[in-house]
């Protein structure tokens, strides 16, 4: 694995990290409001929406930046590669 690759794994396991701590630490924000528990529950739901459209987002970012990287390599591989045939 090259250090590009690293660094994107790396981000892709950062993001993940702090998404799910992000939604651990609003859920007990919203649960322990003063609020009734339809309101909890209607709160907690658009948060959990709101939250999941962002994951979504950044996760497809972030498989985008990953095949980027992946195509980079590959390609550069390739020219090393005829470069040695020559």
């Amino acid at each position: 694995m090259n250090k590009r690759t690293k660094s994107v794994v790396g981000a892709v396991s950062a993001v993940g990290v702090a998404v799910a701590g992000a939604a651990a630490g609003y859920a007990a924000g919203v649960l322990t409001a003063p609020a009734s528990g339809k309101q909890t529950r209607q709160r907690l739901g658009r948060a959990i929406g709101e939250k999941t459209a962002d994951l979504k987002h950044n996760a497809r970012k972030t498989i985008t930046r990953a095949r980027n990287a992946m195509s980079d390599t590959m390609a550069s591989a390739a020219r090393r590669a005829k470069l040695r045939a020559v």
